[in-house]
C-alpha cells in the first residue's frame, strides 16, 4: 500500500483572493488538493475575520475536499473580510499543510440575489471551420465561484454524444471568464458540443438561470485522396503479457471507400493512445511509417493493397492487481488533406494481462518454539493464461502484516528492498520461478503461525494486490 507522505494544501478559494463587490450573503468556500481529516478542520483552523477579529460561523466539511464556512449572519456591506486557514489542518494520511493560507475579500453594498448567466461563448454557436487546436471560452454575467467550475460543471463532447473531450480549464478575468484547452487537437472535420450545466454558482451561491450548450464544427481541409471508410484489423496475439517488451502484429486489410478498395497510396492514421476510443492504455505503434500525424498521437501509414502492417507494443502494465486486463484499442482513421485525423474508420483491441497466480513452497514449513531456523520459499509465478510469466517479472515478498491481520516477526532475505514499501522484498524471475529465505525471529515463546505473502508491486515497488500465500507453523 502507497504511503502518502505529501501535504495538502489550498488549491481555489471562493470568493477569490482581492474579490470586490461580493454579496454580503455568501459563503466562504476552500478546496484543497486532496481529502482532508475532518476533526483538523474546525472554528480554530478556519477562521474568517475582518478588523482582526473573527466572526462567528458554522464549518461543513462537503466531499472531504472542500471546507465551507457559513457565516450566521450577514456580512457587513463595504467590508474587507481575511480568510485564514492554519497550517495545521492534515490530511486523512496525518499530513499536516505545514504553511498557513490566508485570502482577503471585500464586500459590496447589499445582498446578491441575481443569478448568472451566460453572454458569450467562443468559437460562437454554429461555428463552422473552427481550427482544431482551438480552445473555448464560456463568459459569464458576473464573477463566479471557481469551486463549482470544473470537468463536471464545464465539458466538451463531440465527435460523437458519448465522447468527452479531454482537457483543462483556466479561469480569468475576475472568474468572469472560463476557458477550456483540449489536451490534443480536435478531429478534423468533427462536431463538437459545449456543455456548461446550471450547477455553475456565483460566488454568493446563486447558480446559472439556466444550463447552456453550444455547437461548432472543425476545420478540415480537403484532401486529394480518396478517405477510406471501412477496414478489417486482425490481430495476433490478440491477447499478451503487458511488461512493454511483448509486441503483437496487426493487418489492416480490405481498406475501403464504400466497399471499393482504396488506391495504393492512400494515407491512413494509426494510434493506441484514447482518441477516438477512450478506454484504451495506450502504447507504442512501430512499422513502416512514413511520419507522425500533426495529431502527435497517430503515425502515418500508406497503403498497398489496400493494406498495411504494423506492430503494437502495450506499456509497461506491471503492478495491476492479480488476474485484472486491460485493453490496447488500435484506431485506424481517415485523414484530410494536412494529415490530420478526420474520422474511426476500424479498431481492434489487444487483451493486455499479467500476473494472475503464484504457487509457494516454504521448506521447511514449521518450527520448534525457542528455536531460530531459516526456510526456503520458492516461489512459482503464473500469468492470466496460467503460462509462466517472462524472465524478469517482478514480484514481491512480505511477512509484514499487509494482507493479513498478525505476523510473528522475521525477515524475508534475498531480492532488493522496495524504495517505496521497506516492508517487502522484490525479486525478479528466471524461468518463471524465483526464491527466497525467511528467517524466523530469534525468540518464539508460544505457538502461532507466520504468513509468507506474495505480493504484485508497481513500477515504484508499492504492493497493488495479494497473489498467495504460505504458512509457517510454530510447535512446542
Amino acid at each position: 500500500v502507497a504511503v502518502d507522505e505529501t501535504p495538502p494544501e489550498v488549491i481555489r478559494v471562493n470568493p477569490a483572493d482581492g474579490a470586490g463587490a461580493v454579496g454580503t450573503n455568501t459563503v466562504v468556500e476552500v478546496q484543497f488538493s486532496e481529502q482532508m481529516d475532518v476533526s483538523s478542520i474546525n472554528g480554530t483552523t478556519f477562521t474568517v475575520s475582518t478588523g482582526g477579529i473573527n466572526i462567528p460561523g458554522k464549518i461543513r466539511l462537503n466531499s472531504g475536499k472542500v471546507a465551507r464556512f457559513i457565516p450566521e449572519q450577514a456580512l457587513e456591506p463595504m467590508t474587507e473580510y481575511t480568510i485564514n486557514i492554519s497550517s495545521t489542518v492534515r490530511d486523512i494520511a496525518g499530513n499536516e499543510m505545514g504553511v498557513p493560507f490566508t485570502s482577503r475579500f471585500t464586500t459590496g453594498e447589499g445582498v446578491d440575489n441575481f443569478q448568472p448567466m451566460v453572454v458569450s461563448v467562443s468559437p460562437e454557436n454554429g461555428a463552422n471551420g473552427v481550427p482544431v487546436d482551438t480552445t473555448v471560452t464560456i463568459t459569464f454575467s458576473e464573477p463566479m465561484s471557481p469551486l463549482t467550475i470544473n470537468s463536471s460543471t464545464f465539458y466538451i463532447r463531440g465527435p460523437g454524444y458519448y465522447d468527452i473531450v479531454n482537457g483543462t480549464i483556466i479561469l480569468g478575468n475576475g472568474n468572469t471568464t472560463a476557458t477550456f484547452i483540449p489536451t490534443y487537437p480536435l478531429f478534423a472535420g468533427a462536431s463538437y458540443t459545449v456543455y456548461v450545466e446550471d450547477e455553475i454558482k456565483d460566488v454568493s451561491g446563486n447558480p446559472l438561470i439556466s444550463s447552456f450548450t453550444s455547437r461548432f464544427t472543425a476545420a478540415e481541409t480537403p484532401n486529394p485522396e480518396v478517405q477510406p471508410t471501412g477496414a478489417t484489423v486482425t490481430v495476433n496475439p490478440r491477447s499478451i503479457f503487458a511488461n512493454g517488451n511483448v509486441s503483437t502484429t496487426i493487418i489492416v486489410s480490405n481498406i475501403n471507400r464504400n466497399g471499393t478498395p482504396v488506391p495504393n497510396g492512400t494515407v491512413i492514421a494509426v494510434t493506441a493512445e484514447p482518441a477516438f476510443v477512450q478506454n484504451t492504455v495506450g502504447g507504442s505503434i512501430t512499422g513502416s511509417s512514413i511520419g507522425t500525424s500533426p495529431d502527435a498521437r497517430f503515425l502515418l501509414f500508406k497503403t498497398y493493397g489496400a493494406k498495411i502492417e504494423f506492430s503494437y507494443t502495450p506499456p509497461d502494465l506491471t503492478g495491476m492487481k492479480p488476474g485484472a486486463t486491460a485493453s490496447g484499442v488500435i484506431q485506424i482513421a481517415s485523414v484530410d488533406g494536412d494529415n490530420r485525423p478526420v474520422r474511426l474508420v476500424a479498431q481492434g483491441a489487444v487483451t493486455l494481462f499479467h500476473v494472475r497466480s503464484a504457487t509457494v513452497v516454504a521448506s521447511p514449513d514449521r518450527f520448534t518454539i525457542g528455536q531460530q531456523g531459516s526456510s526456503i520459499i520458492t516461489v512459482t509465478v503464473k500469468d492470466y493464461n496460467g503460462n509462466l510469466v517472462p524472465d524478469g517479472t517482478r514480484v514481491g515478498l512480505t511477512v509484514a502484516p499487509i494482507f493479513v491481520s498478525s505476523t510473528m516477526g522475521g525477515a524475508i532475505e534475498g531480492g532488493v528492498t522496495s524504495s517505496a514499501d521497506s516492508r517487502v522484498q522484490i525479486f525478479t524471475t528466471t524461468g518463471g520461478k524465483f526464491t527466497a529465505t525467511y528467517l524466523s525471529p530469534s525468540q518464539i515463546s508460544q505457538a502461532g503461525t507466520e504468513t509468507i505473502q506474495v505480493v504484485t508491486v508497481d513500477k515504484d515497488g508499492h504492493v497493488t494486490g495479494l497473489i498467495n500465500t504460505a504458512t509457517i507453523y510454530f510447535v512446542q
